[in-house]
C-alpha cells in the first residue's frame, strides 16, 4: 500500500510553480534584445562589492544586482545557512544574515512552498552535511571547496546506518522530504523539532534514537519528536523490515553521510540547472519549460578558476514581469561567469548587504510581494578579518540648520577591513571650526550666527568633516504656518507648526520659542493655539526674525444634514462584549421623531453582571457613510432616558483608525435635545460616520441607573468648519445667529407630550414635491433649481413657507418685475430684481438690517426666484440646510426650520 502523500506528479508541479515564480508572463525568444548599464557599485566588505544594474529587455528596464566575491581575499567567505531550530523554522534572507553576522546573502535552493519546508538538494554547512542532494540527479548544486575554490556540479548521496556496528542498510534521504517504498530516512534537530505526520497516510516504522542507543520503535502514522541529542528513522518495505530486525530497543545505531564524487566540501546548497558551461549560454533545449516565464531571478555564477562567485538577482514585481531563465543565462555570461547555476526565484528571490559602518544587513532587491518569503536556507558571504583601530567615519545630519536651533549629529565607521565599529558616544571628539558662530557638545550643534562652518570629528585617529550653513532671518525667502488656516469649535485646540523656505529650497524648523504668535481672538500656549468660549473671527500672527504669517481664525461652525431616518433604512445592532441583548431599529411612531414620522430606537441591555464596560451601538447604514472633508464635529437630536450613561459617536478617520467623539458625558435629559461633539482637527479626513453608542462603565452598576432602556435618534449633522465666504455672510448679518454649538447645544429641550419640535420643511432640487414635517404637498408650475453654486426657489413658495405675503412691483414701461417684497406679522424684506442689496424693515418702517448676498433675485421664464439661504436664514432667521442624497450626486435636498 502507497502511504506517501507528497507523489513524483505533486513534486513536479510544485517545482513547476517554483521555476515559474508564480508570475504568468509572456514567453520570449533568445533573439530579443538584451542590454544592461551600470549604476552603481559599493563596497560591502573584504573581498565583496555590491553592482547595480539597469537590465534593458524588449522595452522595459529590470533593476539587477550582483554581489562580486573575491575568494582570493583570505578574509571572506561563503557559507550555506540555515535556521539555528532547524530547516522547517523558515526564516527571511535578512533574519538569518543579521542573527548569524552575515555581511550579505542571497536566497538558495528551492523548496516545498508548504510545510514542512527543506531545501531540495544538499546543504554543507560549516564542513558538515546538513541535507542530502535531491534524489533528482539533474539537479545541480553549487560549493566551495577547502582550497576556497568554487565548483558547480552534480552531487550525488551515499549514506547508511549501521546496527550494532555490522548490520548496514542504504540510507535514501538525511533530512530530506520522505518518499515512500523500500527506504530508510534520518531527520535531526537540523531538519526541525518534528518529523510531521503531513508525510504519512498510513502508519510507518519510526525509530528514535537518543545518544547512539534505540530508544524506542514505533509503527503508526503520528508526528514524532526529535530529541536534541539523537535523530528518528522513518521506514516502510523492505527498510522498515531490516530496522524489525535489528533496531530493537537498546542497541546501538549510528549512521555515515557521504557524497559522490567524494570531496571535502566547506559549504554547498543544492541549486537547479546550468544556465552558462565554459563561458556560454547554455542551449535554450536544455532550460525547462518553466523557465520561459518572466519572474524574479536568482543565480549564482564563477570565473573559470573558481576564485571570483557571482550573486544576481533580477527584480520582477506586479509592475515589472521579470526574465526569462534564457535571458538571465545570457545576462550571466555576459558578466564573466564560465559557470552559472539557477537558484530560487519568484517570491523567494533576495538580496542583503550592509552599508559600511553599519551593522544591520538591509535588503537591496525590489521583492516580488513586496515582502520577504520565509526560506530554510540561504548563502551568506562573511568577513573573517581581525578587528583594527578605526579607519574611516561617516558623520551624518542636516547640512544646515536655523541660528538658535539644534541639531543632533551621529557617526558610524569601519576599520581597515570593513568592519562596522562600536562607537560610545564618550568616545568621540568635536569641534567646530568657528566657535564664534556655532558650538558642539556630544554629537549636539547649537548654531549662533549665521554662516558656513565645519564640523569636525575624531576617533581612534580616524577623522571626518562635515560642511554645516548656519541661516539667519536674512536667508529666509518665507514662513510657512501649519495650519495654514484655523477652524475650530469653540474651547478646542490645534498644535501649531512653523518652517522657514531658505534662498537654497531647504525648509528648516525654528527653535521652539524663537516664533512670535499673536492672536486678537483665542490664544497660544506651549505651541497649541485655545479657542476661546465665544464664536468668532480672527487672526493668528506669526512672526520669525522679520518674517510674517498671518493665519484666518474662524471659531464656530455651520451644520448640514447628514442623517436622518427618513431616507435611510438600513441599521445594526453590535455590542461590547459580544452578545449583549439589544436592537438599534427604524421605528415610524411620529412622537418619537425629531422631524418627519421615523428616528432610529437602540435597546439596550446592560443587567448582565460582567467586568469592564458594556457597551450598545448604534450602526447607521452600512456603518461606512462618508461625511466628506472639513468636519469640526457632529450633532445629532436624541431623546433622552435620563439614563446617566455616556453617549459617543464612533467614526473612522482617512488612515483607517477608529476613533471616538463624546457627544454626552452623562444622558441626564429626557425628552429631544440636540447634543454636539467636537472632531479632534488632527485626524486626517474624510471621516467615516459608522455608529452612535451607550456606554456604561464599572461604577454606573449602581441602583442610580436603569439596567435596560431606550433612546431615540434623529437627524444627525455635519459640523462644518468656517471658510472666508461663510465669515462674509455672518459679518453681513450682524454676527453669528443663536450658538447652536456648546458641548450639550443650547436648543430648547422637549419633554415628551410638550410642545414638540419647530416645523421643517424640505424640497428637492428640480421637484414640485415638497414635505412640512413629512407631510407630502405640490409647487405650482415652479421647482427649485441651482445656478452659480447657489439655490433659488419660487417666490411665491418661499412667501408661504414662512406666512408672508409676496408682492411685485412692476417697471412702468417694460411692465417686467422690478421689486419684490415678502411681509409677515413680523418683518417687511425687500428685494430688488438683479440687485444683491436686501434690506428688512420691522412693521413700523424702521429699517432693522440690510446687507449683502452674493446671489441676487432672477427672472426665469416669467417666474420670479429668490435666493433660498439669504432669505431664508439672514431675512426670516430660519435654520437651512442642504443634503446630498449618497445615492445620487445629482439630488440635493433643501431645508429649513421657521
Amino acid at each position: 500500500m502507497r502511504r506517501f502523500v507528497n507523489v513524483p506528479v505533486l513534486f513536479f508541479y510544485a517545482v513547476l510553480l517554483l521555476l515559474s515564480g508564480s508570475i504568468v508572463g509572456e514567453s520570449v525568444s533568445t533573439a530579443q534584445a538584451l542590454d544592461y548599464n551600470l549604476v552603481g557599485q559599493e563596497r560591502v566588505s573584504e573581498g565583496t562589492h555590491l553592482y547595480r544594474y539597469n537590465l534593458h529587455i524588449g522595452g522595459q528596464t529590470l533593476p539587477a544586482r550582483m554581489l562580486e566575491v573575491d575568494l582570493s581575499n583570505p578574509y571572506v567567505e561563503i557559507q550555506a545557512m540555515h535556521p539555528r531550530e532547524g530547516f522547517n523554522e523558515r526564516q527571511t534572507v535578512k533574519e538569518m544574515a543579521g542573527e548569524q553576522g552575515a555581511v550579505a546573502a542571497v536566497n538558495a535552493d528551492f523548496f516545498h512552498l508548504t510545510r514542512p519546508a527543506a531545501p531540495f538538494g544538499l546543504h554543507i554547512e560549516e564542513k558538515q552535511i546538513i541535507s542530502s542532494p535531491s534524489y533528482d540527479s539533474s539537479w545541480l548544486g553549487f560549493g566551495i571547496d577547502e582550497n576556497r575554490t568554487a565548483h558547480i556540479t552534480n552531487w550525488l548521496f551515499s549514506g547508511e546506518v549501521i546496527s550494532r556496528g555490522t548490520h548496514r542498510y542504504q540510507l535514501y534521504g538525511y533530512n530530506q522530504t520522505y518518499r515512500n517504498d523500500n527506504n530508510i530516512f534520518l531527520y535531526d534537530r537540523n531538519w526541525g523539532k518534528e518529523v510531521s505526520s503531513v508525510f504519512f497516510e498510513g502508519p510507518v516504522l519510526k525509530v528514535l534514537v537518543r545518544n547512539g542507543i534505540v530508544q524506542q520503535v514505533i509503527e503508526n502514522a503520528e508526528t514524532v519528536s526529535i530529541p536534541h541529542d539523537g535523530f528518528v528513522l522513518i521506514a516502510e518495505g523492505r527498510g522498515a523490515a531490516f530496522l524489525k530486525e535489528h533496531a530493537s530497543a537498546g542497541t546501538t545505531m549510528e549512521y555515515r553521510l557521504g557524497i559522490e564524487p567524494p570531496q571535502k566540501l566547506d559549504m554547498a546548497v543544492g541549486g537547479h540547472v546550468i544556465l552558462v558551461a565554459d563561458g556560454r549560454p547554455v542551449d535554450s533545449g536544455r532550460l525547462p519549460s518553466p523557465g520561459a516565464t518572466r519572474a524574479s531571478r536568482t543565480a549564482v555564477g564563477m570565473s573559470s578558476d573558481g576564485k571570483k562567485v557571482f550573486f544576481v538577482t533580477i527584480d520582477g514585481t506586479p509592475a515589472l514581469a521579470g526574465a526569462t531563465m534564457e535571458e538571465l543565462a545570457l545576462f550571466m555570461s555576459r558578466l564573466g561567469a564560465s559557470r552559472a547555476l539557477n537558484l530560487d526565484g519568484g517570491g523567494s528571490t533576495a538580496m542583503v548587504s550592509r552599508k559600511l559602518g553599519e551593522f544591520e544587513p538591509q535588503i537591496v532587491n525590489r521583492l516580488r510581494h513586496g515582502f520577504e518569503r520565509s526560506l530554510p536556507n540561504v548563502i551568506g558571504i562573511f568577513n573573517r578579518a581581525p578587528r583594527t583601530e578605526a579607519a574611516k567615519l561617516f558623520l551624518r545630519g542636516v547640512e544646515g540648520l536655523l541660528k538658535g536651533t539644534e541639531a543632533e549629529y551621529t557617526v558610524t565607521g569601519h576599520d581597515r577591513h570593513y568592519h562596522p565599529l562600536r562607537i560610545e558616544p564618550g568616545e568621540l571628539s568635536w569641534e567646530v571650526s568657528d566657535p564664534e558662530r556655532a558650538a558642539v557638545e556630544r554629537g549636539i550643534l547649537k548654531a549662533k550666527q549665521g554662516g558656513e562652518i565645519s564640523l569636525i570629528v575624531s576617533f581612534q585617529g580616524a577623522v571626518e568633516e562635515k560642511k554645516v550653513r548656519i541661516y539667519g532671518g536674512e536667508d529666509v525667502t518665507a514662513l510657512i504656518t501649519t495650519p495654514a488656516e484655523i477652524r475650530l469649535l469653540p474651547e478646542q485646540s490645534v498644535p501649531l507648526q512653523a518652517k522657514v523656505e531658505t534662498y537654497d529650497g531647504l525648509s528648516l524648523e525654528p527653535a521652539p520659542g524663537s516664533v512670535n504668535w499673536e492672536a486678537d481672538i483665542g490664544y497660544v500656549e506651549g505651541g497649541i493655539y485655545y479657542a476661546g468660549t465665544e464664536r468668532g473671527f480672527g487672526t493668528l500672527t506669526a512672526e520669525f526674525d522679520g518674517h510674517r504669517q498671518d493665519i484666518p481664525v474662524r471659531i464656530g461652525g455651520k451644520r448640514e444634514p447628514f442623517f436622518t431616518f427618513q431616507e435611510w433604512q438600513t441599521t445594526s445592532f453590535r455590542s461590547h462584549p459580544a452578545g449583549l441583548p439589544g436592537s438599534f431599529e427604524v421605528q415610524s411612531d411620529p412622537q418619537y421623531a425629531y422631524t418627519g414620522e421615523r428616528s432610529g430606537r437602540l435597546q439596550y441591555d446592560f443587567s448582565r453582571q460582567l467586568e469592564g464596560i458594556m457597551i450598545a451601538y448604534g450602526q447607521l447604514g452600512s456603518g461606512q457613510i462618508s461625511m466628506g472633508e472639513n468636519n469640526i464635529g457632529i450633532s445629532a437630536y436624541i431623546y433622552g432616558d435620563k439614563s446617566g450613561y455616556w453617549l459617543r459617536a464612533e467614526v473612522v478617520s482617512a488612515d483607517g483608525q477608529r476613533r471616538y467623539v463624546d457627544l454626552a458625558r452623562e444622558l441626564d435629559w429626557e425628552g429631544w435635545q440636540r447634543v454636539q461633539g467636537a472632531l479632534d482637527p488632527s485626524w486626517p479626513q474624510p471621516l467615516v460616520l459608522s455608529s452612535i453608542y451607550l456606554v456604561q462603565e464599572p461604577e454606573n452598576r449602581t441602583g442610580a441607573y436603569p439596567q435596560k432602556g431606550t433612546i431615540y435618534i434623529d437627524n444627525v449633522e455635519m459640523v462644518k468648519g468656517l471658510d472666508a465666504e461663510d465669515e462674509r455672510e455672518i459679518k453681513a448679518k450682524g454676527g453669528f445667529p443663536e450658538d447652536p454649538s456648546p458641548a450639550r447645544g443650547d436648543d430648547e429641550i422637549h419633554p415628551p407630550g410638550e410642545n414638540g419640535p419647530p416645523p421643517t420643511l424640505e424640497m428637492w432640487i428640480g421637484s414640485d414635491r415638497y414635505e412640512v414635517n413629512g407631510q407630502a404637498a405640490t409647487m405650482e408650475d415652479a421647482v427649485p433649481f441651482i445656478e452659480g453654486g447657489r439655490t433659488f426657489v419660487p417666490v411665491r413658495f418661499l412667501g408661504e413657507a414662512f406666512e408672508a405675503e409676496a408682492d411685485w412691483t412692476s417697471h412702468p414701461e417694460s411692465g417686467l418685475t422690478e421689486t419684490v417684497t415678502l411681509e409677515n406679522e413680523e418683518i417687511l424684506i425687500t428685494l430688488h430684481i438683479g440687485e444683491f442689496e436686501i434690506t428688512v424693515l420691522d412693521k413700523a418702517g424702521n429699517e432693522q438690517k440690510s446687507f449683502q448676498t452674493d446671489a441676487a433675485p432672477l427672472i426665469v421664464n416669467g417666474r420670479t426666484y429668490l435666493p433660498f439661504r439669504a432669505i431664508g436664514e439672514y431675512g426670516f432667521g430660519a435654520e437651512v440646510g442642504f443634503t446630498t442624497f449618497p445615492d445620487s450626486s445629482r439630488v440635493k435636498s433643501v431645508w429649513f426650520k421657521r
